[in-house]
């Protein structure tokens, strides 16, 4: 039987959102907590990490008490890469790896399924959902060209992974000076890796 392990990363420093927005309480429950809770309460996971930033680990070890599949909280990097990275450490045991953002709490458990599901055959698994708005390609702040609707989506998490091949990215990024890479799929598709899209859910956005 398959083992999977779930990586929810919330390393953010609040910078641009002006707080640490996965401390946020949405419904009197912080969003970073929703977000673990779906982990926990999915059959198939195994053991959650999570990674914050260091300062934090100690009142996020306190929200998350009673979470009975928490395996650890990690201090995350200075990059959301760097964190990942520092989270699969302890995923290394696992058949797979899902990868999700502590700012997605509405993620749910048909979403969980359809990513695990997903994997089967596969390098990666990552849900998506079409753009319907019209997509310029802009430089210099004039127009180059419109891009088809229907060739771009948008990416979400959780992001399912063959264990050894997210590893294995991450140490290619490492050797090819990538630090920097914002998606998780992204090094595995530089890899040239199969990775499958399932449909996304419009309500599981990132705040």
């Amino acid at each position: 039987m398959k083992t999977f392990s779930a990586l929810i990363v919330a390393g953010g420093s609040g910078t641009r959102f002006g707080t640490k927005k996965q401390f946020l309480e949405l419904s009197g429950i912080p969003m970073l907590k929703r977000s673990v809770v779906a982990f926990e309460e999915h059959p198939l996971i195994n053991r959650i990490i999570v990674a914050v930033p260091e300062e934090d680990i100690p009142i996020t070890k306190d929200m998350l008490l009673g979470i009975h599949k928490l395996h650890a909280v990690i201090a995350g990097g200075k990059t959301r890469q760097q964190s990942v990275w520092n989270g699969l450490q302890y995923t290394k045991d696992s058949d797979i790896t899902l990868i999700h953002d502590g700012a997605r709490p509405l993620v749910t458990r048909e979403l969980i399924d359809r990513v695990i599901a997903g994997i089967d055959g596969f390098d990666a698994c990552i849900p998506a959902i079409p753009i319907t708005d019209t997509i310029k390609q802009v430089k210099d702040g004039l127009v180059v060209k419109t891009i088809p609707r229907h060739d771009p989506f948008h990416v979400q998490t959780p992001q399912a992974f063959i264990t050894e091949k997210i590893i294995a990215s991450h140490k290619k990024a490492m050797k090819d000076k990538i630090s920097d890479a914002t998606d998780d799929s992204l090094l595995l598709e530089l890899m040239g890796a199969s990775i499958k899209i399932v449909e996304g859910d419009p309500l599981n956005i990132k705040i």
